[in-house]
């Protein structure tokens, strides 16, 4: 595991979205694992940007869904379903969004919809990148603290941290308890992985990442030992780290 420590948000940002036009750059139907949230919606701007101005071709790329709240219907503008659509898709040819492989949580089996979407991704050849986002308790995607490195896609239980985090967006009666994820199976496999971490309240969190023992304890340790992943920290993530070199 690398870090790159950053200015901003934005330089976080605009790395990201290079590492993924340098991917469809070498394989033009790469399968992409996405996910949503703050960061994330910038780097999608900038890859936007880039295909707008013609730097970036994405027709053929796969864009692959991380995860989802369960029982959240796709056009829930909740939904990470909706916002990879609204922010990405409905933005560029009509060929990304007709390649895209996203996830509902409104299924009705949702197991087997998640098994079905990770066994679809290995079919197509694994992820040749998966873009991460790091959660307060070390999660990724929803792989909460507890899940081990093998654990595969599967419906899970959302920790308390994570629950507070998504308050913000729905009310008491209605915040999802569960979720679906692609396993650290799935995401460990991937070829490159790309983990973006914004914010001072994410710095104790990068602390850990990398300076406690990995365990299940704090999920996102487990990539450690994958022979290319990055990190994106942007300064203020990274102000609690005892040195750069430390690191890396």
């Amino acid at each position: 595991m690398k870090l790159s420590r950053l200015t901003n948000e934005t330089a976080v940002a605009k790395a990201a979205a290079g590492w993924i036009a340098q991917t469809v750059t070498e394989r033009p139907d790469a399968n992409i694992v996405l996910p949503a949230g703050k960061t994330p919606v910038l780097m999608i701007k900038d890859l936007v940007r880039s295909t707008m101005r013609g730097e970036l071709n994405l027709s053929r790329a796969r864009f692959y869904q991380l995860d989802e709240y369960a029982g959240v219907e796709p056009a829930d503008p909740r939904s990470f379903h909706s916002f990879i659509r609204r922010h990405l898709l409905e933005r560029l040819d009509p060929d990304v969004a007709a390649n895209a492989r996203l996830l509902c949580g409104d299924e009705t089996d949702l197991p087997r919809h998640i098994e079905a979407h990770a066994r679809r991704l290995a079919a197509e050849g694994g992820a040749h990148l998966a873009i991460l986002g790091l959660g307060l308790n070390g999660h990724v995607g929803f792989n909460e603290p507890g899940s081990e490195r093998t654990a595969r896609a599967r419906v899970v239980e959302l920790h308390a941290s994570t629950l507070e985090t998504a308050a913000s967006d729905f009310d008491p009666a209605e915040l999802p308890s569960r979720g679906i994820t692609m396993g650290l199976a799935e995401i460990l496999a991937a070829q490159r992985i790309i983990v973006l971490v914004t914010g001072g309240g994410k710095a104790q969190v990068l602390r850990d990442l990398f300076e406690r023992p990995a365990s299940s304890d704090l999920p996102a340790s487990w990539l450690r030992d994958h022979p290319q992943c990055f990190v994106l920290a942007d300064r203020a993530a990274c102000s609690l780290l005892k040195s750069l070199a430390a690191a890396e």
